[in-house]
C-alpha cells in the first residue's frame, strides 16, 4: 500500500476521457419544448399527464450520494481516500471483468454489488494494510451512463443516454413525455424480451409508490401503450378532468383519484352517458350507496361521460305558517 501512497496523485490507468453535456443547451431545449406544447384548459386534460411534461429533470447523476442500494457496474468510478495515518485520493473505475485493481492489494470485485456493500468491502481490503489510525472513505465519483429504449406513445421514441441512477420516470421525461395517446396506468419496462415491472403513474400520485424501484440497465426497454380506459368526470367532482382506468375499475375509482363530490354536489345520483350498440344510453348511480357499501362497485367502460349536478338552490323542506 505504501507504493500508491506515495506515487502522484495521478488518475488510474484507464480512467475515462467524458465529455461533459452542455446543460445550457439541455435547458434551451427544454424551453423550447414547454413553448411548444398546448396548454388545455384543466378540464380537458387528463389526469397525471403532467407528470412528465417538463424535460428539465434532476440530473441524478449528481447526486452527492448515491443510493445505498445502487448495483455497481462496469464504468463505474470508485473514488478511496485515506487520510490520517495514511494519506492517499484514488479514483478507480470498474474494468471489464467487474474489478478494481489497487496496487499492492489485489484485485477486488465489485460486479453487482450494491454500493453499500461494495464501501464495505473495498474499506476490509484497505483495513488491513494500513496504520489502524487511519480514516477510508469510499464514494461513487461519474456514475456510469446507459442506455434505454423508450418507445410507444412518448413524445420523442427512441434510445436515451441517462445516469445509471435513473428510473423509467426520468427515460420517459428524457423522451419528452407521454403523448396524448400514452398509458399512465401500465408503464411497462422490458429487460431481454422479459417483463420486470410495470409502473402505474396514479399509484405514485396517489400513494408515491414507484413500483419495484428497479434501476434500469443498458438496451432495457421502457413501453408505453395504449389507455384500457378514459372517462370523464365533469360538473361538480372536486377534479372533473379526463382519468384513465384499468379494466376493473370504475366509479368507486373514479371518485378516489377525482378527490370525491364538491360539498354542494347532489351525491344521490351520479349520472352516466355511454355509447350502447351505436346509441347514447343513460344509467344513474348512487354514490350515498356506494359510500354504505364497501364491496359495490359500478364499472365503467371507455369513452364514459359521468356528471355530478350542483344541488339546487333554495330550502325543499320548508313549511311557512300564516295568518294568526
Amino acid at each position: 500500500i505504501s507504493s500508491i501512497i506515495n506515487q502522484e496523485k495521478a488518475p488510474a490507468q484507464g480512467k475515462d476521457i467524458s465529455v461533459k453535456t452542455d446543460k445550457k443547451t439541455e435547458e434551451k431545449d427544454s424551453v423550447k419544448q414547454e413553448e411548444n406544447r398546448i396548454i388545455k384548459p384543466v378540464t380537458e386534460r387528463t389526469f397525471g399527464d403532467d407528470v412528465f411534461a417538463s424535460s428539465a429533470v434532476t440530473d441524478l447523476s449528481e447526486l452527492s450520494t448515491p443510493p445505498l442500494d445502487y448495483p455497481i457496474g462496469v464504468g463505474d468510478h470508485i473514488i478511496i481516500s485515506l487520510w490520517g495515518g495514511s494519506e492517499l485520493q484514488q479514483d478507480y473505475i470498474v474494468a471489464k471483468d467487474g474489478s478494481i485493481f489497487p496496487q499492492g492489494l489485489g484485485k477486488v470485485n465489485v460486479l453487482g454489488m450494491t454500493f453499500d456493500n461494495m464501501r464495505s468491502a473495498v474499506i476490509s481490503r484497505f483495513r488491513k494494510s494500513v496504520p489502524a489510525s487511519t480514516q477510508i472513505s469510499v464514494s461513487l465519483g461519474q456514475p456510469r451512463t446507459i442506455n434505454v429504449n423508450v418507445v410507444g406513445n412518448v413524445i420523442k421514441p427512441g434510445p436515451v443516454t441517462v445516469s445509471a441512477f435513473s428510473n423509467a420516470f426520468n427515460v420517459i421525461a428524457k423522451a419528452g413525455g407521454v403523448n396524448e395517446y400514452g398509458d399512465l396506468r401500465s408503464i411497462q419496462v422490458k429487460r431481454g424480451g422479459k417483463l420486470i415491472d410495470e409502473l402505474d403513474v396514479y399509484k405514485y400520485l396517489t400513494s408515491g409508490d414507484f413500483g419495484k424501484h428497479i434501476y434500469l440497465q443498458n438496451n432495457d426497454f421502457v413501453i408505453i401503450g395504449f389507455p384500457s380506459k378514459l372517462v370523464q368526470a365533469s360538473g361538480y367532482f372536486k377534479r372533473p378532468m379526463f382519468y384513465q382506468l384499468k379494466k376493473n375499475e370504475g366509479i368507486r375509482e373514479l371518485i378516489e383519484y377525482s378527490g370525491g363530490l364538491k360539498p354542494d354536489a347532489v351525491s344521490s345520483i351520479v349520472r352516466v352517458t355511454r355509447s350502447e350498440n351505436q346509441q347514447q344510453v343513460l344509467k344513474d348511480f348512487n354514490i350515498d350507496f356506494l359510500k354504505k357499501n364497501v364491496d359495490t362497485n359500478f364499472i365503467l367502460m371507455d369513452g364514459d361521460f359521468v356528471k355530478a349536478d350542483i344541488i339546487k338552490k333554495g330550502i325543499t323542506n320548508r313549511v311557512e305558517l300564516e295568518g294568526e
